[in-house]
């Protein structure tokens, strides 16, 4: 059994694709005041789970080991 599939022609995807990646980027310079902090929050939190589990793993609280 064949599905009959739409597919949208290739001017028309190449240009969805170039709005989609201009968007994304407007989107990243205008929030870049707002996405850095977070950025660095969440490398920072990935960088000491591990220290925080070893902490935890001696019966530090967590609280503690953060």
């Amino acid at each position: 059994m064949q599905k009959n599939q739409y597919q949208f022609p290739l001017v028309i995807r190449i240009s969805f694709i170039l709005l989609f990646l201009i968007l994304s980027f407007y989107i990243l310079t205008e929030f870049k005041f707002y996405l850095t902090p977070l950025v660095l929050g969440i490398l920072f939190a990935y960088l000491l789970f591990p220290i925080a589990n070893f902490f935890e793993q001696r019966k530090v609280p967590r609280i503690l080991a953060n």
